[in-house]
């Protein structure tokens, strides 16, 4: 969620995954962690575009239904439930985000329990 602020401009809510607390940070600005200081490296080289859709991973031969997120040429960020116990980093998978038209295989990089049973997690484009 994205508020505006007039003396900081847009802010959005962030969560440090050094210290997993809370904070505001400007959008459009360098992170960094009141809390603990960890500072945030954007190790993306292509620019996001925020956009949920509905997706469909192939994990081991199985079907699962996920939500994009975003997404930028070279990688994308989804949401799933059930099958965290099956993947793991460095993954290859199957991504079919049809409205898209993209079908390509991807690695994950990173994933993160949001609740008991749903997933998020980052994947590079093969």
């Amino acid at each position: 969620m994205v508020r505006f602020n007039e003396e900081y401009g847009s802010l959005s809510v962030r969560i440090c995954p050094e210290c997993e607390l809370a904070f505001y940070a400007r959008v459009d600005g360098s992170l960094i962690c009141p809390h603990c200081g960890y500072a945030f490296i954007e190790k993306r080289g292509a620019r996001r575009s925020c956009r949920e859709a509905d997706i469909t991973i192939l994990l081991k031969g199985r079907k699962v239904r996920a939500k994009l997120k975003d997404y930028s040429e070279r990688g994308a960020r989804v949401v799933f439930r059930g099958v965290g116990g099956g993947m793991d980093a460095d993954s290859e998978i199957e991504i079919d985000i049809r409205e898209l038209h993209i079908h390509r295989k991807a690695r994950a990089v990173w994933l993160r329990e949001v609740d008991g049973s749903c997933v998020s997690a980052g994947f590079i484009l093969l």
